[in-house]
């Protein structure tokens, strides 16, 4: 898996920058693709725009968050991004095994730290949970492709 500033880059939209961090993050791996689930992943993502003096305290809680939900046996990934299009933009993503471990790291701690962040964002965060039932990767560009 390719990596840059210790963050693997699966899924990086073209709008969008990993922020690096100092201390190394061992990503969690998604589920092989192109696999119908037992049970939903849930994708958590939130887009917040950060004011530029408070953005140094955003990415340092936003780091220990990802670093410590890759310890979390409920998380499959958890990154965050920056926005290449508006520099105030910070994107943070989580992909979650069920609905019940998400559960459990909305009512944590560590997630109360996150909404301290939130609150910080300049405008109305963008919050989106979304249920995964089933994940294609390559396999679908190339069966897409050869139909033509």
């Amino acid at each position: 898996m390719a990596r840059i500033s210790q963050y693997s880059v699966h899924d990086v939209e073209s709008s969008a920058r990993i922020v690096g961090v100092e201390d190394p993050f061992e990503a969690c791996v998604l589920p092989p693709q192109n696999h119908e689930m037992e049970q939903p992943m849930i994708r958590a993502t939130i887009r917040m725009s950060i004011p530029p003096k408070k953005s140094d305290e955003a990415q340092r809680i936003l780091r220990r968050l990802v670093r410590e939900c890759g310890d979390d046996p409920g998380c499959l990934s958890c990154h965050m991004y920056g926005d290449l299009q508006d520099k105030d933009v910070l994107v943070l993503e989580q992909t979650w095994k069920t609905q019940e471990s998400l559960d459990l790291h909305l009512r944590s701690d560590v997630y109360r730290n996150l909404l301290l962040v939130v609150e910080m964002s300049l405008v109305k965060p963008e919050i989106r949970f979304d249920t995964i039932s089933d994940s294609a990767g390559i396999e679908a560009i190339e069966k897409a492709r050869s139909q033509s």
